[in-house]
């Protein structure tokens, strides 16, 4: 400590000791139920191969099918690409599959808006070409079904 004074301020106090503790046993041990992956959700998403994404993302497109008129919107599987990586410079590209909507009787921007404020919790897309893109890569289990219940609110 006396050789660097930063040395002081950036120590680690106990609770903090503890709190990296468990987190490493939770990576390195799997949790409770031994699978680290099930444990820690962006684990999940970072490691999962793009067919089991591509599972997720055609029971999505399957729901969005049954909830919403084929009037309202055009849907479609694409295969994508997920960035991974800190804030504005993502490092890493992951293949990835995302449900394509376009909508026919309001703006992609319009959609989006309506599925990050007015729907709880936020439902976040991205838009390109005038679409929206839903990447499965992101969904937790359980929640196709309350993304498509919401983007049929928005479409309707």
């Amino acid at each position: 400590l006396k050789a660097n004074p930063m040395a002081r301020a950036l120590r680690l106090d106990k609770m903090t000791l503890a709190a990296l503790e468990a987190t490493m046993r939770v990576y390195l041990q799997g949790g409770r139920d031994g699978d680290a992956r099930a444990s820690i959700p962006t684990l999940r998403m970072l490691t999962e191969s793009a067919d089991e994404v591509k599972v997720r993302a055609e029971s999505l497109l399957a729901q969005l099918r049954e909830m919403v008129p084929a009037d309202a919107a055009t849907l479609s599987l694409v295969p994508e690409i997920s960035r991974a990586g800190g804030g504005a410079l993502p490092m890493c590209d992951i293949p990835t599959y995302a449900v394509r909507l376009e909508p026919k009787q309001a703006t992609a921007q319009e959609c989006a808006r309506y599925l990050e404020q007015q729907c709880e919790p936020p439902i976040i897309a991205r838009i390109h070409d005038e679409a929206l893109l839903f990447d499965a890569r992101t969904l937790l289990d359980g929640e196709n079904e309350i993304v498509a219940q919401a983007v049929a609110r928005a479409l309707s």
